[in-house]
């Protein structure tokens, strides 16, 4: 706003600094999302190459089927 003399005043409330970056709980939801996905994808290999895991243990108690490793199913003749 310009006053009398034609000098500018900021307006009352409102900010001259620039904005800062993301907020801090922003930072720490994208840090806990990108650990959750990655604690799936190391369980989900585990489940798939040794059978063992969280992701076995689920198939066990809800699917009532054993997890098969590659070792059961070597010894069986299979590949």
């Amino acid at each position: 706003m310009c006053n009398a003399d034609g000098h500018v005043q900021p307006v009352q409330g409102a900010s001259t600094s620039p904005t800062p970056g993301p907020g801090l709980g922003i930072v720490f939801g994208i840090v806990v999302a990108v650990l959750i996905v990655l604690l799936i994808v190391v369980d989900v290999s585990c489940y798939f190459i040794n059978g063992c895991g969280a992701t076995a243990a689920i198939c066990v108690q809800v699917c009532h089927r054993s997890p098969t490793s590659k070792e059961d199913t070597m010894e069986e003749g299979d590949r």
